[in-house]
């Protein structure tokens, strides 16, 4: 007030108003845009999901790719798992157990990381089914270098202890 004058306050405290303003709707808008990327990436996920039952395997890969590309760029944690889940079951569809594995892997990272529970849960049981399928596929292809290692998968997959068993052959 000594600074500046009696004169000059209500001026001040227009342009300090304006400024007020002006922020709040930047941040409006700000909050907007993540919003509808936000949207647009749950939306494309849904898609890939809707994809996946209906054995349409190009449209599962491209929703979930768009899904998990926008929920990176908007900073969406959840859809981002979601997304890499979702591509992790296409990866399945498509047969390609490995590349599911370690899709379904980065999902259940990301979600322990961030306490994404339901997400973790939501897709560990698949992980631990690609991983058997994987051991199945890699015992067809050499059955002597790996026979032990799908042993300790399925044994493991399917409730039971395996005492014994080299950490590596359990992925560990």
């Amino acid at each position: 007030l000594i600074v500046l004058g009696p004169k000059r306050l209500p001026e001040l405290a227009r342009s300090l108003g304006r400024g007020i303003a002006e922020f709040r709707r930047a941040s409006m808008d700000l909050r907007k845009e993540f919003m509808e990327a936000t949207d647009e990436a749950r939306i494309h996920y849904i898609r890939g999901n809707l994809f996946f039952p209906r054995a349409n395997l190009e449209g599962c890969l491209n929703e979930h790719t768009r899904s998990l590309q926008l929920a990176r760029e908007a900073g969406a944690v959840e859809i981002e798992a979601a997304a890499l889940g979702g591509l992790g079951d296409a990866e399945y569809l498509r047969g390609r157990m490995i590349s599911a594995h370690e899709r379904l892997c980065e999902c259940v990272e990301l979600s322990r990381r961030h306490g994404l529970g339901r997400v973790e849960v939501a897709n560990l049981a698949q992980v631990v089914h690609a991983e058997f399928e994987d051991g199945i596929a890699t015992v067809v292809v050499e059955p002597q270098q790996h026979q032990r290692q799908a042993d300790v998968v399925v044994e493991v997959a399917l409730g039971g202890e395996h005492v014994g068993a080299p950490a590596a052959m359990l992925g560990e």
